[in-house]
């Protein structure tokens, strides 16, 4: 692979980032759209790759931040429906993106896994909030 078209292409891969971030920011708090955007700048930042493998390895990171950014946006919603823990679900998805973004197919699907797993902690921290919000049967009983 020519150094060119590997420039090309990383310079295309930044350019998606912030395309990305930017057009996920629209609706959502502004601590959301921080963190996307520091999330995508931090992106850019990683060294450019020199050769196919460091490519490569670029195309999965970026793979890693759409996911990182579709959580934040995820984690966003559900705090806005339950206001009085978005602090809660917010703090796990920094929690969540604290991490480097992965490097290879290995790290990516432990990545993914992990995404599964802060669903189903932002899922248990809504339910929590919507029982206790909700009249229990026994009260009205």
């Amino acid at each position: 692979m020519s150094p060119h078209f590997i420039a090309s292409q990383w310079a295309t891969l930044c350019h998606s980032a912030h395309t990305t971030s930017s057009r996920l920011t629209d609706g959502v708090t502004a601590s959301a759209a921080e963190l996307m955007a520091a999330e995508s700048s931090r992106f850019c930042r990683i060294a450019p790759p020199q050769d196919k493998e460091s490519l490569e390895a670029a195309y999965t990171r970026r793979m890693g931040l759409s996911a990182r950014l579709t959580a934040i946006a995820r984690a966003d919603a559900e705090g806005r429906l339950h206001p009085d823990c978005a602090a809660e679900i917010l703090a796990e998805v920094q929690e969540f993106c604290a991490t480097d973004l992965p490097q290879s197919s290995d790290q990516f699907l432990s990545m993914q896994q992990q995404n599964i797993e802060l669903t189903a902690r932002i899922v248990a921290i809504c339910e929590r909030d919507f029982a206790a919000r909700t009249p229990s049967t026994t009260e009205s009983a």
